[in-house]
């Protein structure tokens, strides 16, 4: 499921990308491109660590992925904030890219 999720965000950033570049401009363009970097990187973190908390069966690793995963987010997320080329429009276009990626991994998923 999760190769499937992957698979659809990485399709979705490309059409959004491409579409942020069309409506707008490279920079745009290229924020939609980082933030869905941002959120690829995210799931395959994601995918990693409960990956290592199952195989190890431990609440307190549970806990500190969790912590450590959005807090290293957030400070991510952040520090491209202070970037100058960095559009907002596009980087949020390309953070809601992995949003799409699980919607339309569970529609096909059910409906095929």
């Amino acid at each position: 499921m999760i190769k499937r999720v992957a698979l659809a965000t990485f399709l979705f950033s490309v059409i959004l990308t491409l579409a942020c570049y069309i409506a707008f401009d490279l920079n745009n363009a290229l924020s939609c491109a980082l933030g869905a970097s941002v959120m690829l990187i995210n799931l395959v973190g994601i995918w990693f660590g409960w990956k290592l908390v199952f195989l190890k069966k431990s609440i307190a690793l549970a806990v500190l992925v969790i912590i450590f995963k959005y807090l290293i987010l957030g400070l991510i997320l952040w520090n491209f904030t202070q970037y100058q080329w960095l559009q907002p429009i596009g980087f949020i276009v390309g953070l809601s890219s992995l949003m799409f990626g699980v919607i339309s991994s569970v529609f096909l998923k059910k409906f095929l």
